[in-house]
């Protein structure tokens, strides 16, 4: 909770109790977070390996998450292969975790490394995919299908589909809002 609030100095000082156990894994997941916040990249992709190492293989929900932060490293310092490879490892595990909000995130992050190796059509797709499972959740709006309309709206606006593209970033807009982002 320190740690999403921002309270970083905070929250290590409650992690560096922790003893080598089986939380030492969560712990170490929360020090991703918390590198991954301050923009150190390094040191996320560190912790981030060190995490998945020491979390139990079965939990999904930890494991999805730092899959995450550390695909999104890894294409912040344009390493696209391996941002690829761990973003497709973070939607296994948020699927198997059941969490569809993330998986949905994960997916539109999938898709936009996709755009930046230029595969325009796979990443149009791998956006829809993200929006498909919005969709399953009924007609509720969820703000994490936000990213999934802004990564369509990026290539229809390479296809010079302008309308589409303006329609697509509306929405990205309106759901983001929804969801805290700015």
């Amino acid at each position: 909770a320190l740690a999403i609030a921002g309270q970083w100095d905070e929250a290590e000082t409650y992690l560096s109790r922790v003893a080598l156990d089986p939380e030492q894994g969560k712990a170490t997941a929360v020090r991703t977070y918390i590198a991954g916040a301050r923009g150190d990249i390094s040191l996320t992709v560190e912790l981030a390996q060190q995490a998945l190492e020491q979390l139990p293989s079965d939990d999904a929900f930890i494991r999805s998450q730092v899959a995450l932060s550390l695909g999104t490293a890894y294409a912040s310092s344009g390493e696209i292969t391996e941002a690829r490879h761990a973003l497709t490892e973070a939607i296994r595990y948020s699927k198997a975790a059941g969490r569809i909000s993330l998986t949905m995130l994960t997916i539109s992050m999938l898709g936009h490394i996709q755009e930046v190796q230029g595969r325009l059509r796979q990443a149009m797709q791998t956006h829809h995919e993200a929006l498909q499972l919005a969709e399953s959740l009924g007609s509720r709006k969820i703000p994490s299908a936000g990213t999934a309309h802004v990564g369509i709206a990026d290539i229809l606006y390479e296809w010079n589909d302008l309308d589409g593209a303006l329609y697509h970033a509306k929405m990205g807009c309106e759901l983001s809002t929804l969801g805290g982002s700015k």
